[in-house]
């Protein structure tokens, strides 16, 4: 199913966001069909697991875009955010070795332009980092906050890496209650 979906994402036509070379396809999170649907349940699900790390309370959690990235040899994706939304998803379908990484940056600036966190007795800690390195794998997912700026490295290989991300909302039980008032 993976490879038939990925072949329809590619039908869709493609955009321009933050890749630099390689395929982004346009978002396909209003087409209703089997896989795509499926697709999105199962990650709504995921993400709604995931997002309990961050305490209990009762939320509605809606897919407000999702689509494919299609990364080949030297394609990257520029620093950037998802605006509008809470958290990001992408599942890596392929991923060859030394096909890119992600890179999360910290958002604390006062901590980059102190010295102890620019050099820090050369421990690696989520303390002291000022980027957080992800290094992914096949038919794996990272989620995190929307608002992280995050970028891809360059492909280094002659594959594709090839992803579906998506960016997700979080509407908690009591702001629905207001909203329907």
């Amino acid at each position: 199913e993976k490879k038939e979906f990925i072949e329809w994402t590619k039908t869709l036509g493609g955009r321009k966001i933050s890749n630099v070379g390689g395929f982004q396809s346009k978002d396909f999170v209003k087409i209703k069909n089997t896989l795509n649907s499926k697709f999105i349940k199962q990650l709504t699900n995921d993400v709604a697991q995931a997002i309990q790390a961050y305490g209990p309370g009762k939320f509605q959690l809606a897919c407000t875009a999702i689509w494919s990235n299609i990364n080949g040899p030297d394609s990257w994706n520029i620093t950037h955010t998802h605006p509008e939304t809470d958290f990001t998803a992408t599942v890596y379908f392929d991923v060859p070795e030394d096909s890119g990484l992600l890179i999360i940056d910290n958002t604390d600036h006062v901590m980059a332009f102190q010295r102890f966190y620019s050099t820090p007795f050369n421990v690696d800690s989520v303390f002291t980092r000022l980027k957080y390195t992800h290094y992914p794998r096949k038919n794996s997912v990272v989620i995190f906050p929307a608002h992280l700026p995050h970028s891809v490295t360059a492909n280094k290989t002659n594959q594709e890496r090839i992803s579906i991300s998506a960016n997700f909302k979080v509407v908690r039980e009591d702001e629905t209650q207001i909203n329907n008032s």
